[in-house]
């Protein structure tokens, strides 16, 4: 019976929380709930004040960062995954018409699908692919005190252009 009763129990910070409502606030936060909103479910459910939910979530965040994080890999594939998903469905998108005919008792209603593919989800998803995979560089504004480049003299160009070759490799290699 008493093992029962501490399987139920968590230890933290020498007080003891049934498991529940650990469990409840992680399922919530990985919901993608907002802290407010788990915190107000908490205090409902069990009565607790704000103060002690919000102690929940954040022992909750802290169990989680404290999980080992996945090789570079397998999180470059999952982001890579969402990106191609999404650009798949924004192409894929369809807006529901609604038409109205006549006057009156003569009116009809009807509906029509068509195709209306969401072109600013497509260009952020195709830019963001291009970002990950390291096909979009950053760009590095180089200004002068004037302000004008074309005033440079070619010994000032041919140092942005060393800057720039450096800059370069230390982002492919």
């Amino acid at each position: 019976m008493e093992e029962q009763a501490a399987s139920q129990l968590v230890l933290t910070t020498s007080k003891r929380i049934p498991r529940e409502r650990i469990a409840m606030a992680e399922r919530l936060y990985l919901a993608g709930k907002k802290r407010s909103y788990i915190t107000s479910k908490l205090c409902k459910r069990f009565g607790v004040t704000a103060r002690t939910a919000r102690r929940y979530v954040a022992l909750v965040e802290k169990r989680l960062a404290e999980l080992p994080k996945p090789p570079p890999e397998a999180t470059f594939q999952r982001v890579e995954e969402m990106l191609l998903e999404a650009f798949h469905k924004a192409s894929k998108a369809v807006k529901v018409v609604r038409y109205v005919n006549g006057v009156g008792r003569e009116k009809s209603e009807e509906t029509k699908t068509i195709d209306a593919p969401e072109t600013g989800v497509m260009v952020t998803a195709a830019w963001r692919l291009a970002e990950l995979h390291g096909i979009v560089s950053e760009k590095l504004e180089v200004s002068t005190d004037e302000g004008d480049l074309s005033q440079l003299s070619d010994e000032d160009f041919a140092k942005l252009r060393e800057i720039k070759a450096k800059l370069r490799a230390a982002k492919g290699g």
